[in-house]
C-alpha cells in the first residue's frame, strides 16, 4: 500500500521528470526576455554581451525571430530549438553547437554562417 499524499506524489513525478530530462511542452520555459531584449537592441549589443557571458547558454526557445536581422551574431551553443527564423537574415552568424531542433528556418539565408 502506497503511503504518498497526491502532493507527494506529484512532486516525486515532477522531479523524475526533471532528473531525466523530459517535460511536457506546457511545462517548457519559453525564450529568456533578458536575451531577446539584448538581441533585439543591437547585433553589437548583444555580442559585446556574449563576451562578457561566454558561461551563459542563450534561450531563444520558441521565441518569434522571423524576419530578424541576425547577421554576424554570436549564437553559438544557443537554444533555438521551436524558434521561428522564417525569412530570418543569418548570414555570416555563428551557429555552431547551437540547438535547431524543430527551429522553422524556412527561406531563412544562412549563407556564410558557421555550424558544427
Amino acid at each position: 500500500m502506497n503511503s504518498e499524499t497526491p502532493q507527494e506524489s506529484a512532486l516525486a513525478d515532477q522531479a523524475s521528470r526533471i532528473y531525466n530530462g523530459s517535460t511536457t511542452s506546457e511545462e517548457n520555459v519559453m525564450a529568456n526576455q533578458e536575451h531577446l531584449d539584448l538581441l533585439q537592441q543591437s547585433i553589437a549589443t548583444w555580442n559585446t554581451w556574449r563576451k562578457e557571458h561566454q558561461d551563459i547558454q542563450p534561450d531563444f526557445s520558441e521565441a518569434d525571430l522571423s524576419s530578424a536581422d541576425l547577421s554576424y551574431a554570436d549564437l553559438h551553443s544557443a537554444d533555438l530549438s521551436y524558434a521561428d527564423l522564417n525569412h530570418a537574415n543569418l548570414r555570416s552568424a555563428d551557429l555552431s553547437y547551437a540547438n535547431l531542433h524543430d527551429a522553422d528556418l524556412d527561406d531563412a539565408d544562412l549563407r556564410d554562417s558557421e555550424s558544427n
